[in-house]
């Protein structure tokens, strides 16, 4: 994919060359078109996908009535409104809830409400008020398959070295704003979410629920942060891990990613982006993808047309543009050495001999060069015929020719 993309982006900078020495508009944007396909059309790695989830995923705080912390939770954006999507069991005992985001050296903390909640499925869905600068994600309902590529997003409490994410160590709080500046490095990882690669296994019916069990690792604290496919979608709610004492190791499951959208269209909530499509397997090409190269497959026949229906023209035209006159009155050297000046085009005959060039200028006016064996005995063998008047023995003078 990285050997296509590059390819692309070569091709697409060779033709906005040659547009630029004079080859034509239309080849500039063929280039143009190398260059989108290239740029856009081949998708994101899986590093670039997994930054990109991260500026969707929050951790979510739960607080009793004295305001203290019963425990903490994983979640994400499913709206510019301020939708939050969690798992229900991560609030349910709470008095107050709160969700940390962090984006940069900043981080943000809104106090949340909850407007809808799952039953029987664990989910519920939480409302703050908008960060304008947080991302949406797009969530994929489509069915999986087995081996496909997942990724778990969120806040698992196992790596949390200390709790000194919940004291805000190493942050500048403004409390008035609802906003801190990150002052330490330490504090970075606190507000980090933490990305684990796997493979699904099997998709199952629980309860009337359809859940995803896949081995992208998940521990306390992930509860409600997002599995994406390879496309960046949330196809999946993280939720719980089967015991190793029922399973003989521990298996992590989590709901699928079209009960979250049945909840948020039971609630009246705009979700920011839902597809039902597949992930396409590894080097094949989406629809846009195959109608971007489909679009340029048939501007190359249209290019390799044009330019066989008046190659000489094309070149001459490029070539010009690389090698200029370095005078605007170049000379003619005849037969018996002489030089001076020669009016520019040539129009009509010039010396006489065995052989002649004849032509039309732009304007459709003809002109004629002969020259013979004598010309090239003086040469030592050889004419060179040209515009450049240090350089050649018969001169062309007008840049049509």
């Amino acid at each position: 994919m990285k050997t296509m993309t590059a390819i692309l982006r070569w091709m697409g900078g060779v033709l906005g060359v040659l547009g630029v020495l004079g080859v034509g508009r239309w080849v500039v944007a063929f280039g143009l078109g190398f260059l989108l396909v290239g740029g856009v059309g081949m998708g994101m790695t899986p590093e670039e996908v997994a930054e990109e989830i991260k500026q969707c995923t929050v951790r979510v705080v739960t607080l009793d009535k004295e305001n203290k912390i019963l425990g903490h939770g994983s979640g994400f954006f499913i709206s510019n409104q301020g939708h939050v999507a969690t798992n229900r069991h991560v609030i349910e005992a709470a008095k107050r809830v709160v969700v940390l985001f962090c984006q940069g050296d900043r981080v943000f903390f809104r106090e949340a409400v909850v407007v809808g909640k799952g039953e029987p499925v664990d989910l519920a869905i939480l409302k703050i008020d908008p960060i304008s600068s947080a991302k949406v994600v797009k969530i994929c309902t489509a069915e999986l398959v087995a081996a496909q590529a997942v990724m778990s997003v969120g806040f698992p409490g196992a790596i949390d070295v200390i709790d000194s994410w919940a004291t805000f160590e190493g942050v500048d709080i403004n409390k008035r704003t609802g906003e801190g500046r990150i002052t330490s490095p330490e504090a970075k990882a606190d507000f980090t979410p933490a990305v684990f690669s796997g493979a699904v296994a099997k998709c199952e019916v629980e309860d009337g629920a359809k859940w995803v069990l896949h081995s992208a690792k998940v521990s306390g604290g992930n509860s409600g942060g997002p599995l994406i496919d390879a496309d960046g979608r949330v196809c999946g709610i993280n939720t719980q891990n089967i015991a190793a004492g029922k399973a003989g190791t521990d298996y992590p499951r989590s709901i699928h990613a079209s009960e979250l959208v049945n909840l948020a269209r039971t609630h009246s909530i705009a979700l920011g982006g839902v597809s039902a499509s597949k992930v396409a397997p590894a080097g094949s090409l989406s629809r846009v993808q195959l109608g971007l190269f489909m679009a340029l497959g048939l501007f190359s026949v249209v290019l390799f047309l044009m330019v066989l229906r008046k190659p000489r023209e094309v070149m001459v035209n490029a070539m010009t543009k690389l090698v200029r006159p370095q005078r605007a009155v170049v000379p003619l050297v005849g037969r018996g050495g002489e030089r001076g000046p020669v009016p520019a085009p040539v129009r009509g005959s010039s010396g006489s001999g065995a052989m002649r060039l004849r032509g039309r200028d732009l304007q459709g006016k003809a002109f004629s060069l002969g020259f013979g064996e004598e010309d090239f005995r003086r040469g030592g063998g050889r004419l060179v015929i040209g515009r450049n008047g240090d350089l050649s023995q018969l001169i062309l003078a007008h840049d049509s020719i």
